[in-house]
């Protein structure tokens, strides 16, 4: 189908024709010829994907039918790319997914809309997104609902104000729910005054996606920015104007019991605007969009139909709320907020909200006592505190008996499935702590080793909850800084190798992981032992297997450890092995071969160093002579190499400290100290990429192209994908352990290239035709000359990997 765009050229096009008479006929319908899709735009919701990626009509209609749990089939149509129709068979289903707010599909939001006349992907109910604001630095005596209506003007409008604590006994702070036009730069901040006091307060967003940190525009990414290339092209780059510090920070809000009346919320606006006005409200994201909210919810809400104030202030225009910006907004003296005993409300529900989990102080034995929050089965629904649940007090008689006393995290199972138990010892420094339903991430350190993230998981074994929890990993990934690593059961697979037993899957279900692993970007950690980590332990056909547990790193992190692996250890008790991940930092010793480095050639002394060793008389035959000959130049070269061996990167990273500051003086003076400290760098960083591009031998780049870290990064992948972590032998029988591996393939090609005699032979040769006659023979049989011998040594690429002498073919072709 035709885009709206070209369809409205084509219709300015047809203003300008000269119609035939034919033509000018005007065609009457009436309402029984529209009856039948008339009602099947009415039974529809129209969502339209916010980004410049396309979104697939297959993973739009699974991914969507598995989260929104539909009592009924949903059809579902592509409109024009990125725009699509939702076809429900029930008013229920379409009622119940219309009222959740901020559907994503791949981190891109999907905007659902109701019908009306006119709709479509350029419609402006489109360029709106409601999202949850949370206002900061507002002093305590200005917490209000007013105030917040008031600072909400800087927004297009204003749909509710919550006055929340982080957590049970955090400090308070106003949440908006406000209507972003996605056509404008998300506000950042504003300016709010009473009387001569003028605070400037800033917002930060939950849940936020797809942010461009240079334009701050919805909708893509900085990488895909038109608005950056421009300004690159006319040379006036503003940088660092948007950023992560604009997500708020994942977490559990409580709604503050305050002396202010509840009222009810109005659900998301449709186009039809408000057609369900006192339908019940649906918590912002929760898992089953379908469940009412409790009555006894301590929200503060002002919907815009009931509070004349809110709507006077919130229907204004987009420039008026450019002019708020800059222009501070007046208020008038805010009643001071009288406290009464909390009682807990979960304002989130996203399967289980992430917390914050306080580090230890000044010790490294554990974080203390936990507090856990267990909902309870009354009429209203609340979290309720209890000291200790029944898997925490067995998760500290457990770590009592295994000597990790006060030094545990736990997250509590849901019903028979899940939970996580974590524990460490006193050689582990807990800096930060984060803790869901399904997984803790703990930023920790060891002795004076740097700082790290380790994330442990145990993903649902439903698709549909796994998807939600893909995309809230994704969300919290930035919190984790370059250097991270995730283990545990991710109940999912990545292709058909991962299987073993009974029906294969489809080649399309392992999109939805490997998707997810991409947007981490990060890498499997090596595995060393049996390939799978789950059986069902069941006998002959009906025996099942796969690789559902493994751990990733990210690309720093493998960085840091090049010889990381993970151990898969056999548990008797248990259908799952159990992971034991080396980061490899002790690496076995062993006597290094000698590699000819190409850097050399371009250091000073280095032909006169060779042409001396080499012309140390020798005697002996000519085979001998040359043996002796490398020989000696290889101890020459090593012996002289020694007296000038420094850390490249160590120089790199010390003359580049020294650019920065004669950069910084900017006196003329300077000028000639600055230019050779940048012609020294340049060679460093030269030397360091010849060194990374030898040790990848990649013959496909030419030398001297600057990217030492895709050098690197080449290298260490291909180590990993030449190590051989598991053998299986002739007789079916499978090896791991490194020496019984090596010992293996000694015996194998020692047996391979050997002979245990021959009988029979003579009587079968003389039937083999002769294929080399006398004069070929003869030819063959020539002494080599020098020429051939040249040619063929100048002809092998000289970056492939070196004899047993570690002399290259790149050595003797410079000579």
């Amino acid at each position: 189908p035709s885009s709206p765009t070209q369809d409205d050229d084509l219709a300015q096009r047809m203003e300008s024709f000269s119609l035939s008479n034919r033509e000018s006929l005007l065609v009457d319908i009436a309402q029984a010829d529209i009856k039948v899709s008339a009602d099947e735009c009415h039974r529809s919701l129209f969502g339209k994907v916010v980004g410049d990626r396309s979104a697939n009509w297959i993973g739009i209609k699974r991914s969507m039918t598995q989260i929104w749990r539909l009592s009924q089939p949903m059809e579902v149509k592509e409109l024009e790319p990125n725009y699509f129709q939702f076809i429900f068979q029930s008013r229920d289903d379409l009622k119940r997914v219309s009222y959740g707010t901020n559907w994503t599909f791949e981190n891109q939001y999907l905007i659902l809309r109701e019908w009306r006349s006119g709709l479509n992907s350029k419609h402006p109910c489109f360029q709106e997104l409601n999202i949850w604001v949370q206002v900061v630095n507002v002093p305590l005596n200005w917490l209000s609902t007013d105030v917040g209506i008031k600072i909400g003007t800087v927004f297009k409008e204003v749909d509710n104000v919550v006055i929340a604590n982080y957590g049970n006994h955090g400090g308070k702070f106003l949440r908006l729910l406000v209507t972003l036009d996605l056509m404008e730069p998300v506000p950042r901040c504003t300016k709010v005054r009473l009387g001569e006091e003028v605070v400037t307060i800033s917002f930060k967003y939950e849940k936020l996606r797809n942010l461009c940190h240079y334009c701050g525009h919805i909708g893509h990414l900085e990488k895909g920015c038109f608005k950056k290339v421009d300004d690159i092209k006319a040379r006036c780059l503003k940088e660092g104007q948007y950023g992560d510090w604009l997500r708020a920070p994942e977490g559990q809000y409580w709604a503050s019991n305050n002396n202010f009346t509840s009222g009810s919320r109005s659900p998301p606006r449709s186009p039809s605007n408000s057609q369900h006005p006192s339908s019940p409200t649906h918590t912002e994201n929760q898992d089953h969009r379908g469940s009412q909210a409790s009555h006894e919810q301590q929200l503060i809400v002002h919907s815009a139909e009931s509070n004349p104030a809110l709507k006077s202030s919130t229907h204004g225009s987009s420039s008026s709320s450019h002019t708020a910006l800059c222009k501070p907004l007046e208020l008038s003296k805010a009643p001071i907020i009288q406290e009464e005993p909390s009682k807990p409300m979960e304002v989130e529900t996203r399967i289980l909200p992430l917390t914050i989990v306080s580090p230890p102080k000044a010790t490294t034995t554990g974080q203390g006592k936990l507090t856990t929050w267990k909902r309870i089965g009354d009429k209203e629904g609340r979290l309720q505190r209890q000291d200790e649940s029944p898997s925490q007090l067995q998760s500290t008689i457990i770590s009592k008996k295994l000597g990790f006393e006060d030094r545990f995290s736990i997250a509590d199972p849901q019903g028979l499935s899940g939970g996580l138990l974590l524990l460490w010892d006193h050689s582990v420094t807990i800096l930060n702590m984060q803790a869901s339903s399904f997984f803790i991430a703990v930023h920790f350190q060891i002795s004076s080793s740097e700082p790290q993230w380790g994330v442990f998981v145990y993903l649902s074994t439903c698709r549909a909850t796994r998807v939600t929890q893909w995309a809230d990993l994704e969300s919290v990934r930035h919190n984790w800084g370059n250097l991270w690593f995730v283990i545990g059961d991710w109940n999912d697979i990545c292709s058909s190798a991962d299987k073993r037993g009974r029906n294969s899957r489809l080649q399309s279900s392992f999109s939805g992981f490997n998707s997810f692993i991409r947007n981490m970007d990060m890498e499997e950690i090596m595995m060393l032992g049996h390939q799978f980590t789950w059986s069902n332990n069941r006998v002959a056909d009906g025996l099942v297997e796969e690789k559902l547990d493994r751990g990733f790193g990210s690309i720093d992190w493998h960085h840091q450890f090049p010889n990381a692996k993970v151990l898969n250890k056999v548990a008797s008790s248990s259908d799952h092995s159990i992971l034991l991940m080396d980061a490899g930092q002790f690496k076995d010793r062993k006597a290094k071969r000698f590699h000819f480095d190409k850097r050399w050639v371009e250091k000073e002394g280095f032909l006169e160093i060779v042409t001396k060793a080499w012309s140390t008389p020798v005697s002996g035959t000519p085979f001998y002579r040359l043996k002796e000959k490398v020989k000696n130049t290889r101890a020459a070269l090593l012996l002289w190499s020694s007296k000038f061996h420094s850390q490249n990167q160590l120089k790199i990273a010390s003359l580049t400290q020294k650019l920065e500051s004669l950069r910084e003086q900017q006196t003329i003076s300077n000028w000639e100290d600055w230019n050779s400290t940048r012609i020294e760098l340049e060679k460093a960083h030269h030397t360091e990429e010849l060194y990374w591009q030898q040790k990848a031998r990649l013959n496909w780049l030419k030398q001297g192209d600057c990217n030492s870290r895709f050098f690197h990064a080449y290298t260490q992948q291909k180590r990993r994908q030449n190590a051989i972590s598991r053998l299986i032998t002739s007789r079916g029988e499978e090896l791991t352990s490194k020496h019984a591996i090596q010992s293996h393939i000694t015996e194998f090609y020692s047996t391979l290239f050997s002979t245990e005699g021959s009988w029979g032979g003579d009587s079968i040769l003389h039937l083999i035709p002769k294929t080399i006659y006398e004069d070929m023979n003869t030819s063959l049989m020539q002494p080599v000359e020098e020429d051939e011998i040249k040619t063929a040594l100048f002809s092998l690429p000289p970056e492939k990997a070196p004899g047993e002498d570690g002399m290259s073919a790149f050595f003797y072709q410079h000579l």
